[in-house]
């Protein structure tokens, strides 16, 4: 890394601390707790032999709607008032240019935008169609532009999604018919980008811009670190900003629209996963001490004046108690337990 190389990184890093300040100060402002969540996640889960797989398509666009339909109203049965009108309002949209390869991949959305909602279902045609249906209908339900709505509805969403999954394994669908290790795949691998970028965020949150004596900070206060290894990350990081500013210019230049400002770019690339890691253990964490019901309570209160702690406390959730931790572990076994056969009733309002 050359004196321009860190003043260029710096640059970045400062258009992405600007952004964020404005529009994710829960992330700002809670680095250090995601840092170590992060690496309690990767030590615990690391015994784990964790694996995706091919799964057939074996439902019609009809089962897929129906039996998505009976999910929603284990539930919460209002919510069917809503999920019967989205095929005639036209909120509910297949797209079936699914990716090809060893496994086709959903890349399914909820989208709002001035008003206007769609969810587009990019199906397989197989029971995770179904938890994937289910997982954005339940954010075009709690659709509203609040700050807790932002921080939390991957987490409701990703909750009602493992309720589906587990609600289809207790009706007598074969388990090998889901996706039943994703969610964990998914926090993994966001743990370990949370795990990566988040000590250079707060070397530079703490001390400014970064140099070439920054390992020593990390060392002292992070974790053990070499000055080539940090100078290594250092430089990966620069690539990756870089790349993204080279692309942002191009999409500039051919007017390639859909794209957000710089500044946003960039902050996704490095903060974005957290809410979909932390959405992740809150739901197992959800499922294995608490039921769907509380999940349903919590919906309430998305347009609520709350912080983050006492929010989740409304669905019994109790982020700051010294055995989080080891709740979080104990709900990840159960889960694993749960599809190796010790399946269990689930509640529903």
């Amino acid at each position: 890394m050359t004196k321009e190389d860190y003043k260029k990184l710096n640059e970045y890093l400062n258009e992405i601390f600007l952004y964020l300040s404005k529009n994710d100060s829960f992330f700002l402002n809670n680095m250090q707790y995601f840092a170590v969540m992060s690496e309690k996640y990767l030590n615990f889960i690391s015994k784990y032999d964790l694996k995706l797989k091919k799964i057939p398509d074996c439902l019609t666009f009809i089962e897929i709607y129906d039996i998505t339909r009976e999910i929603i109203k284990s539930i919460n049965d209002e919510y069917l008032k809503e999920y019967d009108k989205i095929l005639d309002n036209g909120v509910l949209g297949f797209d079936y240019s699914t990716l090809e390869g060893d496994f086709k991949t959903d890349l399914s959305a909820f989208n709002s935008v001035n008003g206007n909602k769609e969810i587009i279902l990019r199906t397989n045609f197989n029971y995770e169609s179904v938890t994937t249906l289910v997982h954005e209908f339940m954010h075009y339900i709690n659709d509203c532009d609040t700050i807790n709505r932002y921080l939390l509805t991957e987490f409701i969403s990703i909750s009602c999604e493992e309720y589906a999954r587990r609600y289809l394994v207790n009706k007598g669908i074969n388990k090998e018919l889901l996706q039943y290790d994703d969610r964990l795949i998914e926090a993994k691998k966001i743990a370990r980008e949370i795990n990566f970028y988040i000590k250079y965020l707060i070397l530079f949150d703490k001390f400014g811009p970064l140099d070439e004596n920054g390992y020593i900070f990390i060392n002292e206060n992070v974790c053990p670190i070499s000055r080539e290894t940090y100078e290594s990350d250092c430089l990966f990081i620069l690539d990756i900003l870089r790349k993204k500013e080279d692309k942002y210019k191009y999409n500039i230049k051919y007017n390639i629209q859909n794209q957000g400002s710089l500044d946003e770019i960039l902050s996704h690339e490095i903060s974005y996963g957290y809410r979909y890691f932390f959405g992740d253990l809150l739901s197992f964490y959800c499922l294995e001490f608490n039921d769907i019901k509380d999940i349903v309570n919590l919906c309430d209160y998305l347009d609520k004046n709350y912080n983050i702690v006492d929010l989740l406390k409304q669905c019994k959730i109790y982020i700051e108690d010294e055995d989080f931790y080891q709740k979080i572990n104990k709900s990840i076994e159960g889960h694993i337990n749960f599809y190796s056969g010790e399946a269990k009733n689930l509640k529903s309002r």
